[in-house]
């Protein structure tokens, strides 16, 4: 992989990029950004588990509206079932063990995304897509396949 190339500014990614970790992506930079943030420049990182909007605006000043909103949430890594209902332990210098289990996904990490998901909050209001307030997920990004996914679409074809 290249990233480290990206990380230390020799390449720039030439538009936004929004990644997830996964297991092959360098968890000891990743585990820094545990709730998010820029990993290189045009490069956004979910952290274990994020959600963000990306808004397309028009105009300036005056004239300046905000014409469409895309909700997207990202979980990173992938599932071993040793280590979901554990907290995140790892910490550098990594051991053997840690420096797979950190890539693993946290049901606290699941619980935090699906919170953000629901359709009403807690004072039960309605959501609301001009302001993002209690708005559902557009987009569900994450490194493994969902479960049962291969059943679904054009599964002839697959």
């Amino acid at each position: 992989g290249d990233f480290h190339a990206y990380y230390s500014g020799r390449k720039v990614a030439p538009i936004l990029t929004i990644m997830i970790g996964g297991n092959h992506e360098s968890s000891n930079y990743l585990q820094e950004l545990y709730y998010g943030g820029w990993v290189a420049p045009n490069i956004w990182y979910m952290g274990a588990a994020g959600v963000i909007n990306v808004c397309k605006n028009i105009g300036t000043g005056e004239n300046f509206h905000k014409i469409a909103t895309l909700r997207i949430a990202g979980l990173s890594g992938i599932y071993n079932s040793h280590h979901y209902s554990l907290g995140r332990f790892e910490m550098p210098p990594y051991n053997r063990g840690s420096l797979r289990s950190v890539y693993h996904i946290r049901h606290v990490d699941v619980q935090r995304l699906k919170a953000l998901g629901s359709t009403e909050s807690i004072n039960h209001q309605k959501p609301d897509a001009s302001t993002n307030v209690n708005r559902t997920i557009d987009i569900m990004v994450s490194h493994d396949w969902p479960r049962g996914i291969a059943h679904h679409g054009n599964t002839s074809q697959l």
